[in-house]
């Protein structure tokens, strides 16, 4: 009877384990929280909280800051939107030395929002066939973004409102969505040795945008060792403002520099790059 009674307490210990998602990790040295995205949902061999990449979804808005996602070696399943919001030092990134594929369902509103994030980066991540219905900031639903991009706009990554933002090693192919849509990102934005390939969108490639930001410092977008690779620019009604199937930049702030060294866009319709004088969000 005694056993019976330890192993079922045993259990609901570790049940409650995996639904906190979001506590301290066990290492006693670790500064940050510490969370493992397994393809499987079963238990590393180091101490973290574990979850698979649905479940962690659905509990991304209220994580905290300084948070460290390990995505587990393997392919990761996803047909929910995965949106974090208003929170700062957050990572994800692949297991060290391992491929991780996020894949998401073809049918599916599956893709990463990050709104008014400050200190992101995102690093050894493949994400395949994924696209998520664009979603910003409240202040801004209503009046300042045009409600075609609501109709019509999908996308893989969608930076919005925050600052700081790394994106390293990442590749993002065969969706029929924006790449990479980056509205009024303050601070560094980096990106290095990433791929955009075989997207098919109404928007470009890649959108990096500046509208309604008021910065009292620089701006700089910095893109090196890069690859945006037979990517389609499609027609729809109602299209607005003038599109690259590469990269499209919208930079109404003055105050934003683009530098784009040993970085190649190849076979893709429309312009390599668009720059438009005038912002149509």
């Amino acid at each position: 009877m005694q056993i019976e009674l330890w192993l079922a307490m045993a259990i609901n210990k570790l049940r409650t384990v995996l639904v906190i998602l979001f506590s301290s990790c066990a290492l006693s040295s670790c500064d940050l929280h510490e969370v493992c995205i397994t393809p499987d949902g079963g238990i590393p061999e180091s101490f973290c909280e574990v979850s698979k990449l649905e479940r962690f979804c659905l509990h991304a808005n209220d994580i905290p800051d300084n948070v460290n996602v390990t995505f587990l070696s393997g392919t990761h399943s996803l047909d929910v939107p995965c949106e974090i919001k208003n929170a700062s030092n957050i990572t994800l990134s692949a297991q060290s030395g391992s491929r991780v594929v996020v894949e998401c369902s073809p049918h599916g509103n599956s893709g990463f929002r990050f709104l008014g994030v400050s200190g992101l980066k995102i690093s050894g991540i493949e994400f395949l066939g994924c696209g998520a219905a664009l979603r910003f900031p409240e202040d801004l639903q209503a009046a300042d973004i045009d409600p075609f991009l609501h109709t019509h706009g999908l996308t893989v990554l969608l930076f919005a409102c925050g600052s700081d933002l790394t994106l390293a090693n990442i590749t993002i192919s065969d969706s029929n969505a924006t790449g990479i849509y980056l509205y009024d990102i303050a601070g560094n934005i980096a990106v290095d040795s990433c791929k955009i390939k075989n997207v098919s969108s109404i928007m470009s490639g890649t959108v990096i945008a500046y509208d309604h930001l008021v910065s009292a410092t620089d701006i700089r977008v910095t893109i090196t060792n890069s690859l945006w690779l037979n990517n389609t620019l499609l027609e729809a009604e109602g299209q607005l403002g003038l599109f690259s199937g590469g990269l499209s930049l919208y930079l109404e702030n003055s105050k934003v520099t683009v530098d784009i060294m040993n970085t190649n866009f190849s076979q893709n319709t429309g312009h390599d790059i668009c720059l438009e004088e005038e912002i149509w969000l």
